[in-house]
């Protein structure tokens, strides 16, 4: 460009210089036109309900979106310094097209997004409870793999960045096959995938610890026909498991053994109540909706509050009860504070249940 104004002299007209363009300049225009044609096949579809294109709008959104946060790729290769595209954005300007475009395309990236949202949300849901129903399917297994590696790449992002993870609780024994399906170094990754959510492992149904046993079990049969290989497997897994999150040795381990009714209690009151801060206080949210079904003690209520937790999670793994968000809340709190009572409490709890007994 400085060499071609150099070698002109006198006046010059709009059409007396041709500035050639780069391969990424002509990348940008031939990018977004992509964008806009996936986008409007796919709002034809979902948005005035053209059928003739319902086999590949869903596809086109996606594309869309996939374009989209590679269309300014161009743009910055061909600037000097690309580092400092982001100031359009720190210092934006009223008379700056470049600043009204960025603001645009993130706009138009935000709406694209939660459109993709909203289209591929029921397929999760379906996805979730098919794999729950056949958790033996070839489409459950890559299901299963896929989440795996999903969980296993999320490098810092919260869970609930994920609509996946959020249904692990209609999805059956997905959550419950991670655990099993995944190498020994990884389960402390998949372990933490509950910290980001509003739900707990403890809180899981028995049922679908139950059904990923199955499931599992079929599985390793159909790589090798050794019952007793299979047993030894899966014993060892679970062993690992329970070795990280003790509390959820009685929904996994067959030979586990409960505390006496007087030996958790004089845990509770010689070694949990010290950690307790009286002075916070602290709402119990278990009573009175489940005094019926909770241990009849008359601890004080931040006493109370985590005393209650372990036994409110062992109604809801069982079936018994059904949680609200600030009661789950509060059992993960107590979970994560009180370890080794909740472990303790938790046990002894589902066990009463399971033999009917509370």
């Amino acid at each position: 460009m400085h060499d071609t104004i150099v070698a002109v002299s006198g006046y010059v007209f709009p059409n007396e210089i041709h500035v050639t363009w780069t391969i990424m300049i002509v990348l940008y225009p031939y990018i977004t036109g992509l964008v806009a044609g996936a986008f409007i096949v796919s709002s034809l579809y979902h948005l005035f309900g053209r059928e003739s294109l319902r086999p590949v709008a869903r596809f086109a959104l996606v594309s869309s979106l996939v374009f989209l946060l590679f269309a300014p790729l161009p743009l910055l290769l061909h600037l000097g310094t690309p580092e400092r595209a982001l100031n359009i954005m720190i210092t934006p300007s009223a008379t700056s097209a470049m600043s009204g475009f960025g603001i645009i395309y993130l706009t138009y990236l935000i709406i694209v997004v939660i459109e993709v949202w909203f289209a591929l949300r029921e397929d999760l849901v379906r996805l979730a409870e098919e794999l729950a129903a056949e958790p033996m399917s070839s489409e459950a297994t890559q299901t299963i793999r896929a989440v795996m590696d999903l969980a296993l790449s999320l490098n810092g992002l919260p869970p609930q960045t994920f609509e996946i993870f959020s249904k692990f609780e209609i999805a059956g024994p997905l959550a419950p096959l991670l655990l099993y399906r995944c190498e020994e170094q990884h389960l402390s990754t998949i372990l933490e995938l509950f910290d980001g959510l509003c739900s707990s492992w403890s809180l899981l149904p028995i049922k679908a610890w139950d059904a990923a046993f199955q499931a599992q079990g079929n599985y390793l049969v159909s790589r090798l026909d050794d019952p007793q290989w299979v047993l030894a497997n899966i014993t060892e897994r679970q062993n690992e498991i329970a070795a990280r999150a003790p509390q959820l040795a009685p929904l996994i381990c067959r030979d586990f053994s409960p505390l006496s009714w007087e030996e958790l209690r004089n845990h509770f009151t010689s070694h949990t109540s010290e950690g307790i801060n009286m002075d916070a206080g602290g709402f119990n949210p278990f009573r009175p909706a489940y005094s019926e079904l909770l241990p009849r003690e008359n601890f004080v209520e931040a006493l109370m509050r985590v005393f209650d937790a372990p036994f409110a999670a062992a109604l809801s793994a069982t079936g018994r009860a059904s949680l609200e968000k600030e009661q789950v809340l509060t059992i993960k709190d107590v979970e994560r504070r009180h370890p080794d009572y909740f472990a303790k409490a938790f046990g002894y709890a589902v066990s009463e249940l399971k033999n009917g007994r509370q």
